[in-house]
This record gives C-alpha cells, structure tokens and sequence, in this order.
C-alpha cells in the first residue's frame, strides 16, 4: 500500500531521559523521516516539552501541580523545537510548530482552520510539528491526550491520513502473562477487544505521562476512523523507512472500516 498522508509519533521516553535530550535517537527518526518524506505529506506529533524543560530547570520528578507543569512545558517548547530546527536544517527540510488543545479538535470551526493550515503548509513542502499547548492548556495536562498518543490519532482521523506510526521504547504491543512478564510481541491485531486490552501492562516513566494502554486507546480511535496504526520501537534505526518499505515491525493494527 502507498502511504501518501502519514502521522508519526514520537514519545517522551524516545525524544528526552532522566540524563537530557536523546539527540541520537532524534537525529535517526529526523533523518529516516527525510529518507520517507518524497511525495508524502507528513507530521510529525511530538511529545517533549515538558522533558525539555524539566532537564533546564534541573527537575528529576515529573512535576504534579498544573502551573509548574505549565511553566516546564513553556521552558522546554522553545528548546524542543530549536533541536528539531537544526536536525531538520541538515537536509534542508523547511518545518513549523503548531500548538493544539483538544479543545480545538472539538470545535468545527477551528478543525477546518487547522485542516487548511496544514494543507497550505504541505503545498509548500513544510513538515509541521505539533505538540499540545501545555503552557496554555488544564485538559491536556490532565491526560485527555495522554501524552500526545489521542492527538496523533485525532489529527490522523481529521486529515484523512492512512497511516499512523507510534513510535515508543517497546518493539510493539506484548501480550503480558499471568505473573506480569512479556509473553510473546503480537505482530497484527484485526481488532481491538476487551481481550487485547487486557493484555496491556501500563507503565509511565519519570519524565513521561504516556503508556501502552494511552497508545492502545489511540490506536482504537484510529483504526475505528479506518486508519492502518502501527506501534513500533522509535530507538532501532530505520523504523519509519522500514514500515513505509513494506516490511514488517512492530504491531499492526488493521483498519476497521
């Protein structure tokens, strides 16, 4: 199948660490996204900010109370962004940042504004990069995108994309054993039942408010909106380039419609 509208996600836990940036594993999923980006329009939805911010400010915890959520995510926005200005320089590959609420994904009005945005963006060949508005936003902080994950999937849905690549730390979605060690990666799933669901091990790190199971949901939303999704690990080289080739990584899931 030809991918020519793909969303790509990238975690918290791939983009920064409790020890900074993970410039290395940013400059890979920059350049395989270049390698990918001939004749498709792409975003990239990228989680970060409040990482970014938390290593400025010498943070170690994931900050709990809203206003200093909001202040690390307006410190660690600007620094995000200048990393990928400067990745994505190397290849002259022109990108902007849009900043979303769920909010505005309600609201109709403000889809179409957003759905001619990235049009005109496309026609110029831009790669816009969208994060949530943190330093402005209660909802989000409060896990109605759940890092990122659902607005991957509400933007795949509201351009028509017909891929969608969440890219974690995990090679893909594991089907979890009674005494709660990986059992065995699942390579498709037809559809997302309360079974799979409860294959899920949810976990969050340090510096990230995502899991499995926000991915899971996302994938739900996505592939109910007849969206191919596929969760795969962000750290191994030649990921995205690997999907969109036709090879097999990670965990698909097929459309429902």
């Amino acid at each position: 199948m030809e991918y020519k509208k793909v969303i790509i996600k990238v975690g918290t836990s791939i983009v920064t660490s409790s020890s900074g940036f993970e410039a290395v594993y940013i400059a890979e999923i920059v350049h395989d996204i270049c390698k990918i980006k001939e004749g498709r329009e792409i975003i990239l939805v990228s989680s970060g900010a409040i990482g970014a911010g938390m290593e400025v400010l010498g943070m170690k915890d994931y900050p709990e109370a809203i206003s200093v959520k909001q202040a690390t995510a307006a410190v660690g926005q600007s620094r995000l962004m200048h990393i990928y200005e400067r990745l994505f320089g190397r290849y002259n590959q022109p990108i902007a940042q849009i900043l979303l609420t769920n909010r505005e994904l309600r609201n109709r009005k403000e889809q179409l504004n957003i759905t001619n945005t990235f049009n005109t963006l496309f026609s110029f060949s831009v790669i816009p990069i969208v994060n949530e508005n943190d330093a402005v936003a209660t909802e989000e902080l409060n896990l109605l995108f759940s890092d990122n994950d659902s607005l991957a999937a509400h933007l795949a849905s509201l351009i028509d994309a017909n891929l969608l690549i969440l890219l974690t730390d995990e090679n893909g979605l594991y089907k979890i054993n009674k005494s709660g060690k990986d059992c065995e990666l699942i390579e498709d799933v037809s559809k997302i039942t309360k079974e799979v669901e409860g294959w899920v091990r949810d976990t969050e790190g340090k510096i990230s408010r995502g899991g499995m199971k926000a991915k899971l949901k996302a994938a739900k939303f996505a592939t109910d909106a007849g969206i191919k999704t596929i969760i795969a690990n962000g750290m191994e080289k030649g990921t995205i380039s690997k999907i969109i080739g036709g090879e097999k990584v990670g965990t698909v899931f097929f459309p429902n419609i």
